[in-house]
C-alpha cells in the first residue's frame, strides 16, 4: 500500500491535470470517444512491435494520453487518484497478485 505522502502527491497531480481538461458539450461522451481512441492507439502500437514493425508513436506519450483521459473520468466523477490506486492496491492484494 502507498504512504499518505504519496498518495496526496497523486491528487495534486489530479489537480494540476485538472486545469488542462476541456471538454465538449457531453463530457462523458466525449471522454467515452477519448477513451477508445487512445486505447485503439496503444493497441496499434503493440501490434506493430509484435509484429517486428517500427512503432511510430511514442508509448510514453500514449500511455500519457490514456492517463489524461483517465483522469478527466475520474472527476467527472468525483473520484480522486489516490482513491482509485487504494481500491486497485486492495483488489491486487485481494487476488494475491501484489
Amino acid at each position: 500500500m502507498l504512504d499518505k505522502e504519496t498518495l496526496s502527491k497523486l491528487d495534486s497531480i489530479q489537480e494540476s491535470i485538472t486545469r488542462v481538461r476541456k471538454y465538449k458539450d457531453n463530457p462523458k461522451l466525449y471522454l467515452l470517444g477519448k477513451l477508445t481512441e487512445e486505447s485503439g492507439e496503444i493497441a496499434k502500437e503493440i501490434v506493430k512491435g509484435i509484429e517486428g514493425k517500427s512503432q511510430g508513436k511514442d508509448m510514453a506519450s500514449e500511455l500519457g494520453d490514456l492517463f489524461w483521459v483517465i483522469n478527466a473520468l475520474a472527476i467527472e466523477e468525483g473520484i480522486k487518484l489516490s482513491e482509485i490506486i487504494q481500491i486497485l492496491f486492495l483488489k491486487l492484494e485481494e487476488r494475491k497478485l501484489l
